[in-house]
């Protein structure tokens, strides 16, 4: 785990090493987590987002799923899926 305590703000970090959609190794970096709790969240996810490992659950999945999709769709389609799947 890359999470570390900026000191100088009082925020926590995190630095993640990763390999990209091209098979090139890269570097990111968030910063102003308040907890550090939050920060290894954000970092699990991340990884789990970016590293098309298929180690998680399905609700991960389906968050992941989901803001790809919503991106890409209109915004009357999104609404109808969303209801379509409700009924």
């Amino acid at each position: 785990m890359a999470v570390y305590k900026d000191k100088k703000r009082g925020t926590w970090y995190v630095s993640v090493y990763y390999t990209d959609w091209k098979g090139e190794n890269a570097r990111k970096v968030k910063r102003g987590f308040k907890t550090r709790k939050d920060a290894v969240a954000w970092e699990n996810t991340f990884l789990n987002k970016n590293t098309g490992d298929l180690n998680m659950t399905f609700a991960e999945f389906y968050d992941i799923y989901k803001s790809d999709l919503e991106e890409r769709l209109k915004e009357n389609t999104w609404v109808m899926k969303t209801s379509v799947r409700k009924r």
